[in-house]
């Protein structure tokens, strides 16, 4: 059962983000939001995210109970958006982690503060092993994944291509694995110890 998560977040300048599960009420907005994201920051997903369909399928009984969403509210409009969502039946113990954030808030620790509330979803599921994909040119998202100890996996050269540029670029997979004892407190540490 997806767990329903609110939460408030101050930032400099007394700005105040909420970070929220989405519902289907927030389907509009999401694909307001990911329409402004250029699309070679959106390779990373597996399904094409700028189709209503797709965004309207995380809503299902099925994949929304297999995921955890977070949506980041300034007012209305959404700034970020992140997911956690398990690899499927035979890899139940496995899973993925998304994160996108509108370019007018990267560097400012919005996406860090997704990530370790997906991350802190991750052990409360008691999952094994958690992997990222990202293109070698978000340095942002390396950095997140540098703090949390995620190391590069898997280089596949030229493996995505942007429609509109027509561009290749590597697609990296990076992973955690909470299999590991150790590397799980280490993981318990970083999360909870920053609180």
């Amino acid at each position: 059962m997806v767990r329903a998560y609110r939460n408030e977040i101050c930032f400099e300048g007394d700005t105040t983000v909420t970070l929220k599960t989405p519902s289907k009420e927030d389907l509009s907005e999401l694909l307001a939001f990911l329409s402004k994201v250029p699309e070679s920051e959106l390779l990373i997903h597996k399904d094409d995210v700028l189709m209503r369909d797709v965004i309207e399928s995380w809503f299902e009984k099925s994949d929304f109970d297999q995921g955890f969403k977070l949506i980041a509210l300034m007012g209305e409009e959404i700034v970020a958006m992140g997911t956690l969502h398990q690899e499927g039946f035979y890899l139940h113990q496995a899973s993925e982690i998304t994160l996108v954030v509108d370019s007018r808030w990267r560097g400012k620790g919005l996406g860090f503060h997704i990530f370790k509330v997906l991350l802190t979803e991750a052990l409360k599921r008691r999952l094994e092993k958690i992997i990222v994909r990202y293109t070698p040119d978000n340095e942002n998202f390396k950095r997140i994944l540098g703090h949390f100890g995620f190391r590069p996996e898997a280089v596949f050269r030229s493996h995505v291509k942007d429609k509109d540029t027509g561009e290749r670029k590597d697609l990296v997979i990076a992973s955690y694995n909470l299999g590991n004892w150790l590397k799980r407190f280490e993981l318990y540490n970083l999360i909870y110890g920053e609180q």
